[in-house]
């Protein structure tokens, strides 16, 4: 269809999908709702300075005045003239009913009409002017037509009914809905009726190719524990289809508050199957929460609960895995210690729960972390037993030095006994554990509900405080959290963290999940933790 380019400057190419993405269809109507979709930059004059900070944190200032030069010298030292630097720019879209249905333009903002006119002439792009105001820029194979109004440029393609008449939007409405740098948001329940059931076709044909695709020496159990996953992965992308209202996606990187942010949220249909999904979600607590806190060099947590479906696979999946392991152990007593683990555990196997979480704090006086791991469990008071049962066989035939490296009932917290393990002198030795917690102790509780580990200079106190924290309370789904400002003794070059974070500067980034009326997933942190890994990745290049 293009058998050569226009002669546009480079800076046009990110909008060019949402200029083809602005054909007309007169069947649409002109403004009705938010448009299907928005695409925002806060500013050209953002996207520059973005650009040169990014190279800046790299560690390349000479890099980011080369950058600034060449942009300078793409656009002309009086920029883009004409457009305005300082306001958003971005475009919209509306869908119809039927999928050709396309209606839309992309939004630039001017500071000089007759300015940026001289300007497409100085590039050769050759216009014309219809009594209407409408401009037309004939192109191979497609044309292009813009037209002036509040302040804005629009410009459409193929057809020029989006900017006909009373057809523009106003851009303080359209290009006004995020303050983040670049943002694109898409009404998922605008989306046609023929376009829902195409992905659902396609979804369904890729379903059932994947079902039929398992690995070699499958055992029965496992592929129905894949196909449910497979199935439960289609439901779910076919409803955020059927019943999404708004995905949003946004960037913001920004020099004065020094921190970065990417995130992405999904809205749904009010009482729809996906909002009560998304609530359902939010409303989830965590056993562990209190393992978060201002002390925390590193933060992980994860608390989810497996579709009935699901789990009842699952649940075959361990049974068939319990059964083979025994088959394989011939001599009797073990076979039966092993069986009393088992089923110890399968309470909390076949419940489909997780709720986990595992903090590290410090550094300690010695420059040393202590951490505190923690899982929820079913029964655990049974497999505390069985566990101690086990282990009292253990320790009888084992001897006296050996024995004396495993503490039972060391101390207590309340009424939960906490166990002493002493790591081997070959564990102990290994520069990763001297490094991270140069302790040979560490520590194990039982809770009904849950079970507890933790290792360092603090270990004994940490895990009684955890086994104190038996309220439930709500923190996201999923989330990773680190300071390396915190961590600045274990990370790969010391030297050049102390010199990013050794005055105490914040060096958290993150990454987070949760629900709610809204699914939210960011990733955000420190402008400093960038620079220190674009300044790694230079060294170990040897740059």
């Amino acid at each position: 269809m293009f058998s050569r380019k226009f002669a546009l400057p480079r800076w046009t190419l990110p909008l060019v999908t949402l200029l083809i993405f602005g054909a007309a269809a007169p069947r649409v109507a002109a403004q009705q709702g938010p448009p299907t979709l928005v695409f925002r930059v806060r500013s050209l004059d953002t996207v520059v300075e973005n650009v040169k900070l990014l190279v800046s944190l790299a560690g390349r200032e000479e890099v980011a005045k080369q950058v600034e030069g060449l942009i300078k010298t793409k656009i002309g030292a009086k920029g883009l003239e004409g457009v305005d630097p300082t306001r958003p720019f971005g475009g919209y879209a509306r869908l119809g009913n039927e999928i050709t249905d396309v209606f839309g333009a992309v939004l630039i903002p001017i500071a000089d009409e007759k300015a940026f006119l001289s300007l497409l002439e100085n590039l050769n792009v050759p216009f014309n002017k219809g009594k209407d105001g409408i401009y037309t820029v004939q192109g191979p194979g497609i044309d292009a037509y813009f037209r002036f109004a509040n302040k804005y440029l629009y410009v459409t393609a193929l057809n020029r009914h989006p900017i006909e008449g009373d057809n523009l939007p106003d851009p303080a409405k359209i290009l006004g809905g995020s303050k983040a740098a670049i943002s694109l948001t898409v009404r998922l329940d605008q989306l046609p009726e023929a376009a829902r059931n195409l992905a659902q076709l396609q979804v369904e044909e890729k379903l059932k190719e994947a079902e039929d695709k398992g690995p070699p020496n499958e055992s029965p159990a496992q592929k129905a524990f894949r196909i449910a996953t497979l199935r439960e992965f289609a439901k779910t992308f076919v409803g955020v289809i059927k019943d999404g209202s708004e995905l949003s996606v946004d960037f913001d990187l920004d020099k004065n508050r020094g921190d970065f942010s990417i995130g992405m949220t999904l809205g749904a249909v009010p009482k729809s199957d996906l909002a009560k999904a998304l609530a359902a979600v939010g409303q989830r607590k965590s056993l562990f929460a209190g393992l978060r806190g201002k002390d925390n060099a590193f933060f992980g947590a994860a608390h989810a609960a497996l579709p009935e479906d699901l789990k009842k696979a699952l649940g075959k999946v361990i049974d068939e895995g319990m059964t083979s392991a025994l088959a394989g152990i011939r001599e009797e007593k073990k076979k039966s210690q092993a069986e009393s683990v088992f089923k110890a555990l399968a309470p909390t196997f076949r419940a489909g729960e997780i709720d986990g979480a595992v903090a590290l704090n410090g550094p300690n006086d010695n420059k040393t972390y202590t951490f505190v791991a923690a899982a929820k469990l079913r029964d655990g008071d049974k497999l505390a037993q069985t566990l101690r049962d086990l282990a009292n066989d253990v320790l009888g035939a084992l001897p006296d030095r050996e024995r004396d490296k495993i503490k039972l009932n060391f101390d207590s917290a309340g009424s939960v006994k906490i166990h002493r393990l002493e790591l081997d002198a070959a564990a102990q030795g290994k520069k990763e554990w001297k490094k991270l917690v140069d302790d040979p102790y560490v520590y194990l509780a039982f809770r009904d509900d849950a079970v507890f580990v933790a290792g360092g200079k603090d270990a004994l106190k940490a895990i009684k405080a955890a086994v104190a924290m038996d309220k439930a309370a709500s923190i996201p789904v999923f989330v990773l959290e680190f300071d390396l400002a915190r961590m600045a003794p274990l990370l790969e070059d010391p030297g050049l963290a102390k010199n990013l974070f050794g005055d105490g500067r914040d060096g958290r980034v993150g990454i987070w999940i949760d629900g709610g009326e809204r699914l939210n997933l960011r990733l955000q942190g420190r402008l400093a933790v960038v620079q220190f890994f674009s300044q790694l990745k230079q060294r170990n290049a040897g740059e």
